[in-house]
């Protein structure tokens, strides 16, 4: 996989990735999860389409569980593989930020 292929990941996409490489997860937690991660509703029709990304690139795979069969979603080593990329380009990108930001809040210089 190329960079610049784990660097196209936008912060929902990243957001999504990470959720599921905790643990799998069906659709309804995960549009839960990011709605109070993100302190607004997340839409289905945001969510789906980053979910049929995901599964073209085998980032992600899907399976069905329980009595409802419900579709739960489990990230697929190329999934933790652009995961960790993305994480490395995001953290570099941002890293001043947080560093400045925190020590703003703390009062530290």
């Amino acid at each position: 996989m190329s960079k610049s292929d784990m660097s196209n990941l936008s912060v929902l996409d990243l957001q999504v990735l990470w959720q599921i490489s905790l643990k799998p997860i069906h659709a309804y937690s995960l549009l839960k999860v990011l709605g109070e991660k993100r302190g607004k509703k997340i839409t289905s029709g945001a969510l789906f389409p980053v979910l049929k990304k995901f599964k073209d690139k085998k980032y992600i795979k899907a399976r069905k569980a329980g009595k409802r069969e419900k579709i739960v979603y489990e990230i697929t080593a190329k999934g933790r593989k652009a995961l960790k990329g993305s994480c490395n380009d995001f953290v570099g990108l941002f890293d001043d930020i947080f560093k400045k930001y925190s020590c703003i809040k703390c009062g530290e210089k």
